[in-house]
C-alpha cells in the first residue's frame, strides 16, 4: 500500500510538472499526510465509544502507516490491524476473518465502521454488523457523497457521536 500511494503521488507530481523535487523530497511529502490531524469529530466520538467497546483500526494500509497515524492523532485505537498481516487486501474474506482472529471475537460480535461501502459489504458477508459514515467532504466538490441505502448496512450515523447514540451510549 505504501508503494502504491507513492506511485500515485509521483504520477500527480509528474502530471503537474513539479520540477526540482528529489526522491527524498517526494518521500517526505508523500508521508506528510500520516501526521495530519484526524477528522475533527473523530477523537471525542471514538473516546466515547472506547469507554464501552474495543476499538481497532482496520485498514489496507501498512502497519507502519497505521502506527504513524495513531501516534499523530488521538483516535483511541486499542488495536491496529493491517491487511498486510494476512498477505492480501480487503475485500478478501481472509482479511475480515483474520481481524476476527486477532480480536478473538466472532464476526457477529464485531461492527465494521467505514466510509467505504465495498468494505462494509465484504464485512457483512463475513457476518459482521456494519455502520456507514458519510464523509461529506471526502471528495471535495468533485463528487457528491454516496447517500444510497443498502441492505448490507445496519446503521447510517453521520459521525462517531451519532454512532454512540445509535448504540445506546
Amino acid at each position: 500500500m505504501d508503494v502504491l500511494i507513492r506511485e500515485l503521488f509521483d504520477e500527480v507530481i509528474d502530471k503537474f510538472s513539479t520540477n526540482g523535487l528529489t526522491s527524498a523530497d517526494r518521500d517526505n511529502l508523500n508521508n506528510t499526510w500520516q501526521s495530519l490531524d484526524g477528522w475533527p469529530y473523530s477523537s471525542a466520538g471514538l473516546s466515547q465509544l472506547g469507554n464501552n467497546f474495543l476499538l481497532a483500526a482496520f485498514s489496507n494500509g501498512s502497519i507502519d502507516m497505521l502506527k504513524n497515524i495513531s501516534n499523530n492523532t488521538d483516535l483511541g485505537w486499542g488495536y491496529v490491524i493491517s491487511a498486510e498481516m494476512f498477505g492480501t487486501y480487503k475485500p478478501d474474506p481472509k482479511v475480515y476473518l483474520g481481524a476476527c482472529s486477532v480480536l478473538d471475537l466472532p464476526p457477529e460480535n464485531i461492527m465494521m465502521v467505514a466510509a467505504h461501502k465495498y468494505d462494509l459489504e465484504a464485512a457483512k458477508a463475513q457476518g459482521m454488523y456494519t455502520a456507514f459514515i458519510v464523509r461529506l467532504e471526502e471528495f471535495g466538490s468533485l463528487r457528491s457523497p454516496d447517500a444510497e441505502i443498502h441492505p448490507f448496512i445496519d446503521v447510517y450515523p453521520y459521525d462517531s457521536h451519532q454512532l454512540a447514540t445509535e448504540l445506546g451510549l
